[in-house]
């Protein structure tokens, strides 16, 4: 029981740090509005959701148990260029430990998937 407490704990303190809601963005993350010629944020998700899929070979009833969130960026760390991050994050914070989270980076001018990542990685 107590094992389970620490590892809930953990995996909320990992959401919190790694992307959670209520975290706070350095400077060098500027959000902003996509423009008429960037993707849209329809065609984000999705591509955001299959590079992911395919990757970390998610199957959608995994994929169903996810909060899917997206932010532009118009200045995103070191990347030169506008950004589409699409998050999945889980719906239920007590199965974090189990299904983690992931996060993709795409030029928002092409969709290209710049970056995928995952808990396992550190930043998903």
């Amino acid at each position: 029981m107590q094992n389970t407490k620490r590892r809930d704990k953990a995996a909320e303190a990992t959401i919190e740090r790694f992307g959670g809601p209520k975290r706070n963005l350095p400077d060098r993350y500027v959000e902003g509005q996509p423009c008429d010629s960037d993707i849209e944020q329809e065609a984000a998700i999705s591509i955001g959701v299959n590079a992911i899929t395919g990757k970390y070979a998610l199957k959608q009833t995994t994929i169903d148990k996810f909060n899917i969130t997206t932010t532009y960026y118009s200045s995103y760390e070191d990347i030169g260029g506008a950004v589409w991050f699409v998050r999945l994050y889980p719906i239920n914070a007590e199965e974090f430990s189990e299904i983690g989270s992931y996060s993709a980076v795409l030029d928002a001018a092409t969709g290209e998937v710049i970056q995928l990542l995952s808990a396992v990685d550190g930043r998903g």
